[in-house]
């Protein structure tokens, strides 16, 4: 057939070249999602918390019974008592306000995280979109190919060697929703659910 026809042996080299290519790239589409999702794991495994909340007991403003009206000195220690409770009660909510801070610091990090989530995901369905794509390509390469090659280039013989050797008819199902689909028609069912005066 080579010496016979060297164009039509040129076009089935060219075809098989593509869909090698074609299975190249999906095989490295394949290899970016198993990183991903390997990526996400480990981002999510190595969760620590982000801070710990105690409670230290709370100060009470306890003056001995004794000391009132006893004299100057017991008046005095029941002033610095005071005082050290007051300074007390002020490093309290210090530390609150670093509680504050851990928390808002936590809300903002579970966010990121989210977010990440819903964009790795949507990263990885993009990517097996295009990975189905390119393999039903080079599969489809590679079945015209083999009918060019076994028809001998007689294009009557073409159409029925490539519906019988092609996978055209294998499906995977339907594809996955994007969460942008999901989202808007989460939105559509909560408006049809919202009644009408």
């Amino acid at each position: 057939m080579d010496d016979q026809n060297p164009k039509l042996s040129e076009l089935i080299h060219q075809i098989r070249k593509r869909a090698m290519k074609s299975k190249v790239f999906a095989q490295i589409s394949v290899f970016v999602i198993i990183f991903t999702v390997a990526l996400m794991i480990a981002f999510f495994v190595s969760v620590k918390p982000y801070f710990s909340i105690s409670f230290s007991e709370t100060p009470s403003f306890k003056i001995a019974e004794d000391s009132l009206g006893k004299g100057e000195a017991p008046a005095v220690e029941a002033i610095k008592d005071l005082e050290n409770q007051v300074k007390s009660l002020r490093k309290q909510v210090q530390s609150a306000s670093g509680l504050q801070e851990s928390i808002l610091y936590s809300i903002s990090a579970s966010i990121t995280r989210i977010a990440s989530i819903f964009l790795a995901v949507y990263l990885i369905q993009i990517l097996v979109g295009f990975t189905r794509y390119y393999f039903r390509l080079s599969d489809h390469l590679e079945a015209t190919a083999d009918s060019l090659e076994l028809s001998g280039g007689d294009l009557k013989l073409v159409d029925p060697l490539l519906k019988s050797i092609s996978p055209h008819h294998i499906e995977f199902g339907k594809m996955p929703k994007t969460p942008i689909e999901q989202t808007t028609e989460l939105i559509q069912e909560l408006v049809k659910k919202i009644p009408t005066k």
